[in-house]
């Protein structure tokens, strides 16, 4: 299941950004 590996990839690295986002929103604040 190359195509679903792909997914978790393509989702996993959307989530680190948002989490990066969040991170430096916080610190900011």
């Amino acid at each position: 299941n190359r195509s679903g590996s792909k997914e978790e990839g393509k989702y996993c690295i959307i989530l680190g950004r948002v989490y990066l986002l969040q991170g430096t929103a916080e610190s900011r604040d």
